[in-house]
C-alpha cells in the first residue's frame, strides 16, 4: 500500500509540474490532491496546522503568480490591458493551433498591442515582455513548488 501511495503522490507532483509551463492544467491542486493521498493512507496527524498555513501561502503565492507577473512585466515593457488580454488568449490558443505556448503568447501580445497602439516597434517590445512573463513565471512556479515538496517531507520525516 505504501507504494501506491507514493505512486500517486509522485504522479500529482508530476502533473503539477506539468501545469507550470501547461497553464490550463492546475498545478496547484495537484500539489495538494500529493498531500491529501499522503493523510489518506497514512493519518492526517503529521500534516499539522503550521504544514497546511505554509502550503496555503504557497498555494496563494502560486495562483496569484502569472497574473502579477503578466501585469509587471507587459506594464514594464510598455503594453496596454489589451496586450495583456491577448497575450492570454494566444497562451492559451498557442497549443491548439500547433504554435506553441510561447509563440501564442507573443503573437497574441504583439496583435492586440499594434491594435491598439499601431506602433509594431512597440508591439514586438511588448511581445517580448510576454514571453519572458511566461518563463519567468514557469521558473519560478516549478521553483515554488519545489519548496512545497521540501517542506512536505521535512514534516513527514
Amino acid at each position: 500500500m505504501i507504494s501506491l501511495m507514493w505512486l500517486l503522490i509522485i504522479a500529482s507532483w508530476v502533473i503539477a509540474f506539468i501545469g507550470a509551463v501547461l497553464p490550463i492544467i492546475p498545478g496547484v491542486l495537484f500539489m495538494i490532491l500529493g498531500y491529501f493521498i499522503y493523510g489518506w493512507f497514512q493519518g492526517f496527524e503529521a500534516l499539522g496546522t503550521v504544514f497546511w498555513l505554509i502550503q496555503g501561502f504557497c498555494a496563494v503565492t502560486l495562483i496569484g503568480l502569472d497574473y502579477w507577473l503578466s501585469a509587471v512585466m507587459i506594464k514594464r515593457f510598455g503594453g496596454s490591458k489589451a496586450s495583456m488580454i491577448g497575450g492570454t488568449i494566444g497562451l492559451l490558443l498557442g497549443p491548439w493551433l500547433q504554435i506553441g505556448m510561447i509563440i501564442g503568447t507573443f503573437i497574441g501580445t504583439f496583435v492586440s498591442e499594434y491594435g491598439v497602439k499601431k506602433d509594431w516597434r512597440q508591439a514586438l517590445r511588448v511581445g517580448w515582455g510576454a514571453v519572458l512573463s511566461f518563463l519567468i513565471g514557469a521558473v519560478l512556479k516549478v521553483l515554488i513548488q519545489i519548496v512545497m515538496i521540501i517542506q512536505f517531507m521535512w514534516t513527514i520525516n
